[in-house]
């Protein structure tokens, strides 16, 4: 089904838009939804998402924006190897080349972030994602 991400009460002093998954159509303006959260469980020192158990029914006008795909790994996320229904989200400034401001001289140090380099050598797990 589509991901889309919603408007949604987590107990802060704002609303946040999260992402979730449209599991059944209830209506044509009503859906019921699992959102992808982050867990405690690492992969290689990448966060694990996972969908959660719970449903949730929800109103069209909640919906804050339609990612336009059924796809996790278009929006940035990889499946974890041997873990169905475990993902981690990969850092989409993969190309960034930093100003002479922002290079250190330890450049050249292992990354421990680099470690999920068998999902895509190309990308960098984001390890600290905040919601």
């Amino acid at each position: 089904m589509s991901l889309v991400k919603v408007w949604t009460d987590v107990g802060k002093a704002r609303n946040v838009s999260l992402l979730a998954k449209i599991v059944e159509n209830i209506s044509d303006t009503s859906f019921r939804v699992k959102y992808l959260s982050k867990t405690e469980d690492e992969y290689k020192g990448c966060i694990i998402w996972r969908y959660e158990d719970e449903t949730y029914d929800i109103d069209d006008e909640y919906i804050t924006e339609y990612m336009m795909t059924d796809d996790e790994h278009e929006i940035g996320y990889r499946p974890v190897p041997g873990d169905e229904g475990a993902f981690i989200l990969m850092d989409d400034d993969t190309e960034y080349i930093p100003s002479s401001d922002d290079e250190t001289d330890d450049l050249d140090d292992d990354n421990e972030d680099d470690d999920c380099e068998d999902l895509e050598e190309e990308d960098d797990c984001v390890s600290d994602y905040e919601e």
